[in-house]
């Protein structure tokens, strides 16, 4: 095996190896964000020394804002991600393509 061919190889062994680490990486970083902002509505929500409702609705509201934020970043830096979808495979699935659309 020529150098050439060892240094292809290895330069595409780093490749994947990079390809599994970085994605699996970002999936742990948002994974751990995600049960930190679950922890940290359960505690503002059974911090309420008053009693069950405002506990409640502070649980609703931080959810309902998660939601909202959610929406506004899908409004505002990914338009191609709106909707589920669903309409959209089913209508190309039973064989009906629009022109007028881009894909």
């Amino acid at each position: 095996m020529s150098a050439a061919t060892a240094f292809t190889w290895m330069r595409l062994v780093v490749f994947l190896m990079l390809l599994g680490i970085i994605p699996a990486s970002f999936v742990f970083l948002v994974d751990f964000v995600i049960h930190a902002v679950y922890d940290a509505r359960e505690q503002l929500s059974n911090a309420s020394t008053v009693g069950f409702v405002p506990g409640y609705i502070i649980y609703v509201v931080s959810g309902v804002v998660l939601c909202l934020l959610s929406t506004l970043y899908c409004y505002l830096w990914s338009t191609e991600a709106e909707g589920s979808g669903i309409p959209q495979m089913k209508s190309i699935m039973s064989g009906f393509y629009d022109k007028c659309k881009a894909a």
